[in-house]
């Protein structure tokens, strides 16, 4: 989710509240100790972002592309859970849980393109690092008085 408003005719600045769950697997055979460890891993990230928006050409086509950058504080949770089976005559299992909180400052930068379907609808795609590797968004803008029309006038 972000909010944003257009600072000059090409930069917009924004805030912006993203979060996220990855979860990760895998299973591993120790012929060591003759054991199987089934890894679990979960994390929750959550990031507020102060950013700048600059559109790339000033021109009145329906598709502006941009670079976008910003700073913000970011917050992970990460909780891991291993489960180890014994393949031997033995069948106990041996369940370790554990997790780690982390939060800091993080930065995002990103380059992308919006295409303008009307003056209050429009559509992004853009790429780079922060909350997301890639990120799809719709606009629809609320209060358009000041919007620039000489991007929807084709």
């Amino acid at each position: 989710f972000s909010y944003e408003v257009n600072y000059d005719k090409n930069i917009q600045i924004g805030i912006e509240m993203g979060f996220g769950t990855h979860k990760f697997s895998g299973q591993q055979f120790s012929s060591y100790d003759s054991t199987i460890n089934n890894d679990n891993l979960t994390e929750h990230v959550f990031g507020l972002y102060l950013y700048g928006r600059y559109f790339l050409l000033n021109s009145s086509s329906r598709i502006q592309p941009y670079i976008m950058a910003g700073i913000g504080v970011t917050s992970s949770n990460v909780i891991s859970k291993t489960t180890i089976s014994f393949t031997n005559a033995n069948s106990q299992q041996i369940l370790v849980t554990s997790g780690n909180r982390f939060s800091g400052i993080g930065v995002t930068a990103r380059v992308g393109g919006q295409y303008y379907i009307s003056d209050q609808l429009q559509l992004s795609l853009d790429a780079g690092f922060g909350l997301s590797v890639i990120k799809a968004g719709l606009t629809i803008a609320i209060n358009n008085s000041k919007a620039d029309k000489s991007k929807l006038n084709k």
